[in-house]
């Protein structure tokens, strides 16, 4: 389909998530001020958002994994795309060789 046209979602998956954009801009020092729970939650809608974007096929399983990361990396990834497709690519090839 066109990029970013609404895609329906497949039976039993969940809707997708609204993209970053909808999250409003991406503020490291509001979401630091958060409690560490909300912060995940905020840290988890990013990450799916990028993710999405980069890996649909894989955005879900890959948002799980990074969300073990301590929140202070997973702000890192989200400042910058060559870091969060580098960790993209190391979680790729993990889940490749859990397939084997």
């Amino acid at each position: 389909g066109a990029p970013g046209a609404p895609r329906a979602p497949m039976p039993g998956m969940p809707a997708p998530m609204p993209p970053a954009a909808a999250l409003g801009p991406f503020n490291k020092e509001a979401i630091e001020k958060m409690p560490p729970q909300q912060q995940k939650q905020q840290l988890g809608e990013r990450l799916y958002a990028s993710n999405f974007r980069l890996r649909p096929d894989l955005a879900g399983k890959l948002t799980g994994m990074m969300l073990e990361l301590p929140n202070t990396e997973i702000l890192g990834l989200l400042e910058s795309d060559d870091k969060l497709k580098h960790k993209i690519d190391e979680a790729v090839k993990i889940l490749d060789q859990q397939k084997k």
